[in-house]
């Protein structure tokens, strides 16, 4: 669906495709008829029918594959070939502004060259590509140098009909979708059927039919999510049925992530992998996120619990999908949610049963999990309740359910307790999800029975997560919203990003001590503090001395780190964190 806030997006398309497409001339500068059929061959030549083989960085390859001694690219076709990576990365918001415009300078060798690149090309972006769009950056650029070649081929005057071929070439990539008299077999036999950009470029040529996700993935998810509205769609594709589901949910101009109630719904999770949080859920009914502190675990565990919920329940009672529905949900969802912070006294006696002193006589008493086993059985209604038990690691969960712990996997079956003349049996519409900072308990140590009766999603420092956060955070505050620099926002991300790629690679470290996006996001509560204050009323400077940065340092980051490297000589710990902090403040001025 058309989104207003992306008018700026949409224009940018059309400008690129009449400027370089129709007129052939450059889009990035202020060169003419350089966007020719013959550029266009050279950078397929040079990128493609002579490929850089070996481990070396794309970026590596792209340099050897253009500006090579002996035989380097002419400016023309290396300006050509920035456009292509314009087109890669412009129209995405997980590929900050700076990281947009290094992408269009990978080949351009001549510092007057990139000089020349217009820096009103770069917007933020509609939403994120995935992870794919990057790893798979080789074929993307593969399928974009095809399809304009194609284009510029075809010789097309008009701005509609490009766009129609397009999304003709894109349908047919995806799905294989053909129409009378395409040559599209031959011409895109070396390309993927599976690319982000198909997505992209569907949106940007149509979008009142083709929604703005880039991930086929969380495509995906939509469809699996809403299928019951659409029983009878075996015969249409994934975005045909998106558009049908779009057409039956009756919330006026919805969109799928920016409406709450939504993607509350579809979009729980931050993970993009195919097999997600809620099949996992639903197939093994006990799923573990596990990761370092401060990336988001006992949050999703709700939000996952509250989505698997709601799905649960449309699905079986056919509801109506809109926002007085939606709105009602929060109540039924919230009372089928139990949350459990677990502890290290935290024990078998609290949690399956005990023997309490009462009136100074000793009484069998049902735990927690019994008692919520019982409540739950007694429930006509069938619909999931959802256990959340937050930081499993804090305990021995084997021995915390007992004999109990066979009756995960054994749903129904009743259990005799040696307790009381007690028995439990789990309910088959109880689920449960457990959170585990890996760093207090490494994955290594968890047993095998206890592995075997959990689906493990792992957690990690997320930039499109921190990025989702601090802007949300700067919404709530409007008065931030004109008073900080979007591009230092962009630099504090990547230093974040920085940082932990540093601390997964080092050795005294690694992955499970990531620093969490949420230690990072609490830069704006902290920037909200200097609003106002004397050089702060008319911009905010994040990266001013003793600014929001340096106090975020100084009782954040840095105390973490510090903590990490507790083992370490004081020579080694000063040494690496002060690198850290080099990467913290890189690019402030």
């Amino acid at each position: 669906m058309k989104n207003n806030s992306l008018t700026d997006l949409y224009k940018l398309f059309e400008e690129f495709i009449q400027k370089s497409i129709i007129n052939s001339d450059s889009f990035l500068t202020d060169d003419k008829g350089i966007f020719t059929l013959k550029n266009i061959k050279e950078c397929v030549k040079r990128y493609i029918d002579n490929p850089q083989e070996g481990k070396e960085k794309f970026e590596e390859k792209i340099k050897k594959q253009f500006n090579d001694p002996e035989n380097p690219a002419s400016n023309e076709v290396k300006i050509v070939f920035a456009h292509i990576n314009w087109l890669w990365a412009f129209a995405v918001d997980d590929i900050t502004i700076n990281g947009k415009k290094k992408a269009v300078e990978i080949c351009l060798d001549k510092p007057e060259d990139i000089k020349r690149i217009n820096d009103n090309k770069f917007p933020i972006g509609f939403g994120s590509s995935g992870t794919f769009h990057k790893q798979n950056k080789y074929m993307e650029i593969n399928f974009i140098l095809k399809l304009l070649e194609y284009l510029k081929k075809n010789n097309f005057k008009n701005s509609s009909d490009v766009k129609s071929k397009i999304i003709e070439i894109c349908l047919f990539q995806k799905y294989n979708l053909k129409s009378s008299g395409n040559d599209f077999s031959n011409f895109f036999e070396k390309i993927k059927k599976s690319c982000a950009m198909y997505n992209i470029l569907l949106c940007l040529s149509d979008p009142e039919h083709y929604e703005r996700i880039a991930s086929d993935n969380h495509k995906n998810r939509i469809v699996e999510s809403f299928d019951f509205l659409i029983p009878n769609s075996d015969n249409i594709n994934t975005d045909e049925k998106i558009f049908e589901i779009r057409k039956l949910i009756n919330i006026p101009n919805f969109d799928f992530y920016g409406n709450e109630l939504i993607s509350q719904i579809w979009n729980p999770v931050i993970t993009d992998s195919e097999f997600n949080e809620l099949q996992g859920l639903s197939i093994k009914k006990n799923i573990i996120l596990y990761g370092p502190p401060g990336t988001g675990k006992t949050y999703t565990a709700n939000s996952l619990a509250k989505s698997f919920i709601i799905q649960k329940i449309i699905k079986n009672n056919k509801t109506k999908l809109n926002n007085n529905d939606l709105v009602s949900f929060d109540k039924i969802v919230n009372d089928r949610i139990i949350n459990l912070q677990l502890h290290s006294n935290y024990n078998y006696e609290d949690f399956i049963a005990g023997i309490r002193l009462i009136n100074g006589e000793t009484v069998a008493k049902e735990g927690f999990f019994l008692e919520k086993c019982n409540k739950i059985s007694a429930d006509n209604n069938k619909a999931p309740y959802v256990l959340i038990l937050d930081e499993i690691n804090r305990v021995d969960l084997a021995r915390l359910f007992g004999e109990a712990f066979s009756g995960i996997e054994n749903r129904n079956k009743n259990i005799d307790l040696t307790i009381g003349g007690f028995k439990i049996s789990i309910p088959e519409n109880l689920y449960i999800i457990g959170t585990m900072n890996e760093i207090d308990f490494s994955l290594e140590r968890v047993d095998f029975a206890l592995r075997r009766r959990f689906l493990w999603f792992q957690y990690g420092f997320n930039s499109n997560m921190l990025r989702e956060i601090i802007n949300k955070k700067i919404q709530e505050f409007k008065k931030l919203e004109d008073k900080i620099d979007i591009d230092q926002i962009e630099k504090f991300i990547v230093n974040a990003e920085n940082i932990n790629e540093r601390i997964a690679n080092l050795k005294e470290l690694g992955k499970q001590y990531e620093i969490g996006h949420t230690f990072f996001s609490e830069l704006i509560d902290i920037t909200k503090e200097f609003f106002g204050r004397p050089g702060y009323k008319n911009k905010i400077d994040i990266y001013k001395s003793n600014g929001p940065c340096e106090v975020l340092w100084n009782i954040s980051i840095e105390p973490i780190i510090q903590a990490f490297m507790g083992n370490l000589d004081e020579t080694t710990k000063n040494d690496k964190i002060k690198e850290m902090r080099e990467l913290f403040f890189y690019a402030e001025k």
